[in-house]
């Protein structure tokens, strides 16, 4: 999660940071449901949903040409 979250933030622009802390993504990779502002608003819409579709399997990463990239799967 903490690459998907490095890569979002640098895609947007974003200090990772602001998006999600480290107790965040504790939280959220304990309980789909965590009361964390990365699920909710513009940064669940930015980096929430993304982070539990790949707790859950439905979205990979990859290296493609040397980047890390987001794939999407079944």
């Amino acid at each position: 999660m903490k690459v998907l979250l490095r890569m979002t933030a640098e895609r947007h622009g974003v200090a990772a940071k602001i998006i999600a802390t480290v107790d965040d993504l504790e939280a959220i990779a304990a309980d789909d449901a965590a009361d964390v502002p990365a699920l909710s608003g513009w940064r669940r819409e930015l980096f929430g949903e993304k982070a539990l579709a790949l707790k859950h399997g439905k979205l990979a990463l990859a290296i493609e040409r040397g980047r890390v990239v987001a794939t999407g799967r079944g």
